[in-house]
């Protein structure tokens, strides 16, 4: 314990810039990332993500723990997360990586929200120890993202599981429609 203890106080700090989107659209997928920077100012890291990724409304920067292995997760309810990096073997991994004092590291995923609403996506980042020391969390960063349904979504959603329905309304509607105006034309209703 006293040696993890002694680990984790020797550690550096770093500069940390996440994108998280706000609103998005359901069913359409959006890169979200995360940079780890043990060189640059926090204000330069979050400068140079909104140029990779001019289309984030917002950068979310701060000062973190770094460390020479860290592992970064991206969960949430009503997500679609697919982790854009690789292992060694080319399939997906779990996350950790090992951090060069040199520059940023970088963890990437694709997001597609399945439903509307109010949604919460999950970011944690935690120092992951030597073997002998264990694993430790650090704290998450948790942000709340607005989906945003939009009218084509629903649509082309609602029209692929309800077609016939929708077709027998409309045509039930049509019919009741030019059954309405025959009367009132021919007095039908006299």
């Amino acid at each position: 314990m006293r040696k993890r203890d002694e680990y984790l106080a020797g550690l550096k700090k770093g500069s940390y810039a996440f994108n998280p989107p706000s609103p998005i659209k359901v069913a359409r997928p959006v890169t979200i990332a995360l940079w780890v920077d043990p060189v640059k100012e926090t204000e330069q890291l979050a400068a140079e993500m909104k140029q990779a990724f001019p289309e984030s409304a917002r950068i979310e920067r701060g000062q973190t723990v770094w460390s020479p292995r860290m592992r970064a997760t991206l969960t949430g309810a009503d997500f679609e997360i697919t982790p854009l990096d690789r292992g060694k073997d080319g399939k997906p991994f779990d996350g950790a990586k090992n951090l060069t004092l040199a520059g940023r590291t970088e963890w990437t995923w694709s997001i597609t929200p399945t439903f509307p609403g109010r949604k919460k996506l999950h970011l944690q980042l935690s120092v992951v120890l030597p073997p002998e020391l264990g694993e430790r969390d650090l704290p998450a960063m948790d942000r709340d993202i607005e989906v945003e349904v939009t009218l084509w979504w629903l649509m082309d959603h609602y029209w692929e599981k309800y077609w016939k329905e929708m077709l027998f309304g409309i045509a039930g509607a049509i019919a009741a429609a030019i059954g309405w105006w025959f009367r009132r034309k021919y007095g039908g209703g006299k």
